[in-house]
């Protein structure tokens, strides 16, 4: 039986996706990492599960950077050392001017993105002329840092995010980087009959900025509807007292999620990372969905 095979990685305040198409073609969404464990050490771990199939001689078929964010290429070296990838799909960080790239400057971002622009960024610059059959339907859409400028100046690179839609066998899965509310706005704006006609009936929503009130988009559901299951990305526990740093709690809510049923009948209408470890979703060509929520430990010393 034919299935996609999606992880939603528990890499704390980070983000690392990652597919594997029916046909065996791979395709990883960011790859942020922890100091105690990389998901690429663990998918290369597990190659005769996880790459049934090479691309140009790489085992990982593509890598997706939604924008340049240092918790979203954490673990950047190790995937150069474990698994490249054969295409780099994301937004070239010489389309930003450098006042862009200092908006949230921390040293371990800027190491991270050192390794990023110099490694990937720089080197993956030829256009791709060997295109995989992938099995699935993919789509993309972002605003370009010009059109994210003019919606907050303040918050270009999170609203730059590349949104990623993927559909197989009926069902929809939605990654969103780090787009703000603003951004959800002007980018259905831009796109009013390709956009909106295309992410109606999600079914998986991996919810935006790791689920911060910043980015909630009302306007969004109102398109989407509600999907099946929310999952945000998030570290640890925040007060809410704070507009910017803690988890809408209307992903919850039974007016933003219809809930899974799980084996031991709970209802669950979000999940975390936080709480939940990593989270397996396989969809196979009957268009089951079924979810797994796994501690994968560490794999790195330290």
């Amino acid at each position: 039986m034919a299935k996609l095979q999606t992880i939603i990685f528990d890499v704390e305040h980070g983000f690392c996706g990652y597919l594997q198409c029916p046909n065996g073609y791979s395709l990883m969404v960011d790859c942020g990492g922890r100091s105690d464990f990389s998901p690429a050490k663990y998918l290369k771990s597990n190659t005769n599960y996880y790459f049934p199939i090479k691309h140009d001689y790489y085992h990982l078929t593509k890598l997706l950077i939604t924008h340049p964010h240092g918790d979203h290429v954490e673990d950047v070296e190790n995937l150069l050392n474990e698994l490249p990838p054969a295409i780099l799909t994301r937004t070239y960080l010489s389309d930003f001017s450098p006042e862009d790239m200092q908006q949230r400057k921390r040293e371990k971002d800027d190491e991270n993105l050192k390794i990023y622009r110099e490694k990937l960024d720089q080197k993956y610059t030829s256009f791709v002329t060997n295109f995989p059959n992938w099995g699935i339907t993919k789509n993309y859409f972002s605003l370009t840092p010009r059109e994210a400028k003019q919606v907050d100046k303040n918050k270009i690179l999170n609203n730059t995010s590349k949104v990623l839609l993927v559909e197989f066998a009926g069902r929809k899965i939605l990654f969103t980087g780090d787009l703000e509310t603003a951004g959800w706005d002007a980018l259905i704006t831009k796109n009013p009959n390709n956009f909106v006609e295309k992410i109606k009936g999600i079914d998986v929503f991996v919810v935006p900025h790791h689920g911060h009130k910043s980015a909630f988009s009302q306007n969004l559901f109102n398109i989407m509807g509600k999907p099946h299951i929310n999952i945000i990305s998030k570290e640890s526990e925040e007060k809410e007292t704070s507009d910017v740093g803690s988890v809408d709690s209307r992903y919850s809510h039974q007016d933003y999620s219809q809930g899974i049923t799980f084996d031991d009948n709970s209802l669950r209408r979000s999940l975390t990372t936080r709480s939940d470890g990593s989270i397996f979703i396989d969809i196979d060509d009957s268009s089951n969905l079924n979810i797994r929520l796994l501690d994968l430990g560490s794999n790195i010393s330290l």
